[in-house]
């Protein structure tokens, strides 16, 4: 119990520290254009052993190759926060 809301609290503290960051006038968001399939499939493999480990299955089919303009980390942190909760809230099996 005492791991897991260690891991919840520092998840919490660096989404924290990233809106902070977001919301500091000299902070500057770096804006490129990216293929959104290769950020979506690297924010599934950053979960795929917790998808495993919960006996989810996550499943992603890029129909083409679009852009989208934004920062590359920040756009990570969107997805893998989106597909951890799906995981967190998805029945086991």
């Amino acid at each position: 119990m005492l791991d897991l809301s260690a891991t919840r609290l520092e998840k919490f503290a660096t989404t924290a520290l990233h809106i902070t960051n977001l919301k500091v006038k000299n902070k500057q968001i770096l804006m490129e254009e990216l293929p959104i399939h290769k950020q979506i499939e690297e924010s599934i493999g950053n979960l795929k052993e917790q998808a495993n480990k919960k006996g989810v299955e996550i499943s992603y089919e890029a129909i083409g190759k679009e852009l989208i303009k934004g920062d590359p980390n920040l756009l990570d942190i969107c997805f893998v926060s989106l597909l951890d909760n799906a995981i967190n809230h998805s029945a086991a099996g």
